[in-house]
């Protein structure tokens, strides 16, 4: 590799262009749709919590086809070359956009690039840069066999634009694809992984659960009120588990600290019964006019919720009503729908 090099084409790169090599694309399959989350930037968090390996003791220009510690082998589908930052590439992104500005890479001299790991991992991510200044767009694909969990899609252009392509899921990875073009071979670093994830990845789902209840009147019912919410029933089981969020603290003179704390994440499962009324008036001769009456129904509803919160905390579980609203069935029947929120207090 060399550390510039102009083509015909009069594209500035970052090293030589070498031959392009053919490399097998895996067939696309059904994508895995929950239990994913992307990565943006190695913060505090995804450096601790996961095993780099670690090639800097290779001498540059080594030709690799694999990379390995002591738990995990990433095997790569053609023959990458050691190298280092600005030693046998010109730039690389700086933190927090990237671990180091100085890093050991691996030059690929195509666009396309299989990684097998060895060892199924539920967080793998590494950095990447094109050698192309000029604009180029890469596609990352990853996989569980031939489940692609997770697409993440990133346009490149110019200068120290190395960016951190990593993935969180609750199924494990075990093959990443990596296509690009019109960069004339590529290069990555900082290659992490973790074959058990530690993270909250799931997000908080407050969300507003429908309910509907149609309630008989003994009479012909003339007018309606608007109804409430009397009480509720709860019957939930909750699962505890702890799991890691990076959180920045602020420090005097607009600095900050990052730090990786672990919180409680709390997830509901079960049911619960809701007692709901509406006033209504009747057709029968009264004499004072119309007869008013106080009608009661039940909805059943279903609850799956999660929740994050700091350790040795106690919460009460309660039902909010959030909208209501009653139309009237029948001569006889009105229907009360509306959605509540499930919250701890």
């Amino acid at each position: 590799m060399k550390k510039y090099a102009k083509k015909s084409t009069d594209t500035n790169l970052r090293t030589n262009k070498l031959k392009i090599l053919n490399s097998s694309i895996r067939p696309k399959s059904t994508i895995f749709q929950f239990g994913v989350s992307v990565i943006p930037n190695p913060n505090l968090c995804y450096i601790r919590k996961t095993n780099k390996i670690d090639f800097s003791n290779i001498s540059n220009h080594t030709p690799l086809t694999s990379i390995s510690d002591s738990l995990q082998t990433v095997n790569f589908s053609q023959t990458l070359n050691k190298g280092q930052v600005p030693n046998t590439w010109i730039d690389w992104s700086s933190p927090p956009q990237s671990e180091s500005s100085k890093p050991d890479i691996l030059f690929c001299n195509t666009e396309k690039l299989t990684i097998n790991l060895t060892q199924p991992s539920q967080i793998f991510g590494f950095e990447l840069e094109p050698n192309s200044f000029s604009v180029s767009t890469y596609t990352i694909n990853f996989y569980n066999g031939t489940t692609l969990l997770d697409t993440i899609t990133h346009q490149f252009v110019g200068a120290y634009n190395a960016i951190l392509v990593a993935l969180i899921s609750e199924c494990p990875i075990d093959c990443v694809e990596i296509m690009g073009t019109r960069s004339y071979g590529f290069s990555i670093a900082q290659i992490r992984y973790s074959i058990e994830n530690t993270f909250c990845v799931e997000p908080p789902n407050e969300n507003m659960i429908p309910f509907t209840t149609t309630i008989t009147s003994p009479f012909d019912i003339h007018d309606y009120e608007q109804p409430k919410l009397v009480g509720y029933n709860i019957d939930t089981k909750c699962t505890v588990d702890t799991c890691l969020v990076p959180i920045d603290i602020p420090l005097p003179n607009n600095h900050s600290i990052q730090c990786c704390t672990p919180v409680d994440k709390l997830t509901f499962k079960g049911t619960a019964e809701l007692l709901l009324s509406a006033n209504v008036t009747n057709d029968l001769d009264q004499p004072n006019g119309l007869l008013l009456l106080v009608l009661y129904g039940t909805a059943n509803i279903s609850i799956d919720q999660v929740f994050y919160t700091c350790k040795e905390e106690g919460h009460s579980q309660e039902l909010i009503i959030d909208t209501i609203r009653i139309g009237r069935n029948s001569l006889r029947e009105i229907v009360i729908s509306g959605t509540v929120k499930f919250k701890l207090s």
